[in-house]
């Protein structure tokens, strides 16, 4: 799957006089340095007074005082403003760091970032959206910390959906962080007169998560986290995020390990602004973007003019990629990235930890509404979407070896999309002498949900020990059990890098299969990565 997917300088001067004014300027520069000694004399005296008086639940972070509440054993910190609002002029600009003075009742979470609901199919969100929340134990002291970074394609989700609760991980001696960060055009578009404007463009969702993992860092501590010990993972365009910040200078530092679930293969991503073969530029999407608009004259001026919903409503315009997603995402800019991960790694990148992996059945959510009810039917849709590979893929998924035409289908677009390009970046990372751990989750759910396979997210539910989620379902034991192993594995790499299982080896078994029981295999998808590689479908 190819995923189509600016710093301001303030410049502060002085005036020098000579003469008699000079010592008219020298009496003010005195007056005036009275004056902002006050100022800051009086300033310090209010923040002195207001830390003294702070409530004895409240803790004071690099941003300013914040109170959060105890829920069985844990403090929990919701709706914290890690940024300031990316609003006016700082929209399509860098993120800046937010302060305050006051005490911060952090006790409910923010909004989502501007999208489109997935169950109303309504707008929602503001942009005044980015926010982190923490699960910490009340007793913690120099704790693991895990920082979640959500999925949604680059252009939906939040970090305080109920699925990323992080009272179960927490519980169990981590401190845990989601968070949110811009999404769609507002975090990932790129044009001609925004890179003049600011030397790039685009990435400002993952400039977000930069910031984030920034203010991490430099409060861990008061959670009682570890900021040497920081693990990031994500799902989906989480794990894609997850995949950038592995190969980005800007992230390096931030954090110690990573787990990439469903993130692909950590490239295929567009350059800023050059096309290349089957990978369109970020401003070739760009300039897509701006002709579904009505803007004329200056075109920044109008980007930022433009209410929200206007910019979330557009993005529904442009044109889906073969899973039916809208084409946003990260870019290689030079700044950021200055290649994609797969590529680093290929050049020898090391010094990584991870596991990346992916489900059995990815695609199956993403073609619900694809109807392939005949062997013809599959066989025409494939020779449509992969024409010169076409005939390979067929001879590797032919339509006889699954139940349907339309599980063959399914076989070969996840298998694309997700597991193939995840076992193939574990086996590069691997080979360029990185710490690598790979999985593969297979388990299904009980009854009625086993129509939809394992399928593309369903492990968040274990991974959060967020079983009960959705009343449609009721968890059994065999949940239990895999939730339990899949919490261990997580737990346990971001303590010490060990997830249970051995680190992976091409050709060994050392890939965990999660299912109820889990196991070890040396391959999976029945081997047809291979094929795939090896007609050159996916690196």
């Amino acid at each position: 799957m190819k995923l189509r997917l600016m710093l301001p300088l303030m410049i502060a001067g002085m005036v020098w006089g000579c003469g008699d004014d000079a010592t008219k300027g020298g009496a003010n520069n005195a007056n005036n340095t009275n004056n902002v000694n006050n100022v800051n004399n009086a300033n310090n005296a209010n923040n002195v007074n207001n830390i003294n008086n702070l409530p004895d639940d409240a803790i004071v972070t690099t941003s300013g005082p914040i109170r959060g509440t105890e829920e069985d054993g844990l403090m929990v910190f919701k709706g914290i403003p890690y940024a300031q609002p990316p609003v006016g002029e700082l929209r399509f600009k860098p993120p800046e760091a937010n302060t305050w003075d006051d005490l911060l009742e952090a006790d409910a979470f923010g909004p989502r970032c501007p999208q489109i609901d997935t169950t109303s199919m309504s707008y929602v969100g503001e942009e005044d959206c980015l926010t982190l929340n923490v699960w910490a134990p009340a007793d913690a002291e120099d704790a693991p910390v895990m920082v979640f970074i959500h999925g949604g394609g680059f252009v939906q989700g939040a970090g305080s959906l109920p699925l990323y609760d992080g009272a179960s991980l927490a519980s169990q001696g981590v401190v845990l962080v989601t968070l949110n960060y811009r999404v769609g055009a507002l975090g990932f578009l790129a044009t001609d007169a925004l890179i003049e404007e600011g030397g790039t463009a685009g990435n400002y969702g993952i400039r977000d998560q930069v910031l984030a993992l920034q203010w991490i860092r430099d409060n861990a501590a008061v959670f009682g986290g570890n900021a040497e010990n920081v693990t990031i993972f994500g799902e989906s365009a989480g794990g894609v995020s997850s995949c950038v910040h592995l190969g980005s200078a800007a992230s390096r530092g931030l954090f110690k390990r990573a787990i990439i679930e469903s993130g692909s293969g950590c490239g295929g991503w567009p350059d800023l602004d050059q096309d290349r073969p089957l990978t369109p530029a970020a401003t070739t999407l760009g300039e897509e973007f701006m002709g579904v608009l009505d803007c004329d004259g200056d075109e920044v001026e109008c980007l930022r003019a433009l209410t929200p919903e206007a910019l979330v409503n557009a993005t529904g315009e442009l044109g889906k990629n073969a899973l039916g997603l809208a084409p946003f995402g990260p870019n290689v800019d030079g700044d950021i990235l200055s290649d994609s991960t797969r590529n680093q790694v290929d050049g020898g990148l090391q010094g990584l930890e991870l596991i990346t992996g992916s489900n059995a059945d990815e695609a199956n959510v993403f073609t619900t509404g694809v109807p392939i009810p005949t062997e013809m039917a599959y066989e025409n849709l494939v020779r449509a979407q992969l024409t010169i590979f076409a005939d390979d893929v067929l001879a590797a998924y032919p339509a006889s070896d699954f139940a349907t035409p339309k599980a063959a289908y399914n076989a070969v677009a996840g298998d694309i999309a997700f597991v193939c390009p995840a076992l193939h970046f574990a086996g590069a990372a691997a080979d360029a002498g990185n710490t690598v751990y790979t999985y593969h989750f297979t388990h299904l759910l009980n009854g009625v949900g086993q129509a939809l396979g394992a399928f593309h997210g369903l492990e968040l539910a274990y991974v959060f020990g967020n079983l009960n989620i959705t009343p449609a379902y009721t968890p059994v034991a065999a949940d239990q059990r895999v939730s339990d192993e899949m919490q261990a594995a997580w737990l346990g790499f971001a303590r010490n890098g060990d997830p249970g299982w051995p680190e992976f080896e091409e050709g060994s078994a050392t890939i965990q299969i999660f299912d109820d029981p889990s196991s070890l295999t040396d391959e999976i998808s029945e081997g047809r990565c291979e094929t795939l590689r090896s007609i050159g479908l996916v690196p």
